[in-house]
Order: structure tokens, then sequence, then C-alpha cells
């Protein structure tokens, strides 16, 4: 019975290093990319979902909408959704280099080892 319990633990460890070291290729590529057109992508589709979703909401209450009102809800959104893109990147990033840092340090307790 704890042979079967070990070998399932060890699947289960296998699957998540190999989710993982998936996750870890597909960050390697989106930084190859570059931080900007990260920020732009996400930043940018969140500013214009929530400054469409504001002006749809503000233009129910109130049939008549100004200029001012959409530039107002534009420059707020935009700037908030580039802030949040901004921190999705960095968050993401150091999740990243201190998953690059380990696996160095266990490859070179391997070698060590050996």
């Amino acid at each position: 019975m704890a042979e079967l319990i070990g070998a399932r633990q060890m699947t289960n460890n296998d699957k998540k290093a190999a989710k993982l070291e998936k996750r870890l290729q597909e960050w390697k590529i989106v930084r190859q990319r570059g931080k900007y057109s990260y920020i732009l992508r996400w930043g940018g589709l969140m500013s214009m979902i929530y400054a469409c979703g504001n002006i749809y909401h503000h233009h129910l209450n109130s049939p008549k909408i100004g200029f001012l009102s959409v530039a107002y809800y534009l420059t707020i959104w935009i700037l908030w959704g580039f802030s949040i893109g901004l921190a999705m990147w960095y968050g993401n990033d150091h999740r990243y280099l201190c998953a690059m840092k380990q696996q160095d340090s266990t490859k070179d307790d391997s070698k060590g080892k050996q």
C-alpha cells in the first residue's frame, strides 16, 4: 500500500514539474517579445474592456453622454490597465527568475553529489 501511495505521489510531482516547465517555457517566449508588448496587450485589452463597460453603464443611466465623460473614462481606465499590465509583468517575471534560480541551484546540487 505504501509503495502505491509513493508511486502516486511521484507521478503527481512529475506532473507538477512538467506543468512548471511548460509555464517557464511559455514565459520565456513572452519575455523575448518584450515588456512593452506584454503591457500593451494585457493593459490595453483590460483598459478598453473596462472603459467601454463604464461608458455603456454611464450611457444607460444618462442617455446623453458628453465628450468629457468619454475622455475621462478612457484616461482613467487606460492608466489603470497599463498599471495592472506593468504589475503583472513584474510579478510574473519575478516568479520566472526565482524558478530559474531554483532550477540552477538544483542542477548544481545534483552535479555536486555525483
